[in-house]
């Protein structure tokens, strides 16, 4: 998938492998196998693993932020059964977050692309712009946040949609880019 700002997020995660005592998790490792709810998966390198904040997430962690971002990114795991909405209404509620920007709506600057991971059809998108906190459950305080970013993806299980949402500042999001391709590569459905 193409993304505008790859390269561009030149700047490194903090230095320190040591968890951020605000996260409530610890750094992952790519070698441990990770299960949450019928799938299983890979932790990259420099995620840090939190306890997920409901019952809906099915795993949460916390990307490090880069020089110059005032906020780390997190990423979420949602599942809900077989249950969540139509591939294109996850999408088009996902690229809402954002505002229009450039003429266009909102839903068409998301670019998306698909792929097959172990057998499971993989729809991925990433969208950059002014986020509406508004439009985002969880996010706290509404607001605009400008040069956010989001990484998303929907793996299609035997077990029903799993979906995974990466929101943070637009140079955070692309420094994670590789590894959230690596993890979403890394999903295998566990029964």
């Amino acid at each position: 998938m193409p993304n505008p700002h790859a390269g561009s997020g030149a700047a490194t995660a903090r230095p320190d492998s040591l968890p951020n005592p605000h996260a409530g998790g610890l750094p992952g490792s790519s070698t441990a196998p990770r299960a949450a709810g019928s799938v299983q998966f890979s932790v990259p390198e420099g995620w840090i693993v939190q306890v997920p904040s409901s019952a809906m997430r099915k795993a949460q962690f916390l990307l490090p932020k880069v020089e110059g971002d005032a906020e780390d990114a997190q990423l979420v795991l949602f599942h809900f059964g077989g249950e969540g909405g139509s591939t294109q209404a996850n999408l088009d509620r996902w690229a809402d977050y954002f505002v229009p920007a450039g003429g266009r709506t909102a839903r068409e600057n998301l670019e998306t692309t698909t792929r097959t991971v172990h057998g499971m059809h993989v729809t991925e998108a990433f969208i950059a712009g002014t986020l509406d906190t508004s439009k985002v459950q969880g996010m706290g305080a509404a607001g605009l946040r400008d040069n956010w970013g989001m990484l998303a993806a929907i793996v299609e299980t035997p077990s029903g949609p799993y979906f995974a949402r990466l929101l943070g500042p637009a140079a955070t999001v692309s420094r994670w880019d590789a590894s959230f391709r690596q993890w979403i590569s890394s999903i295998q459905h566990a029964n």
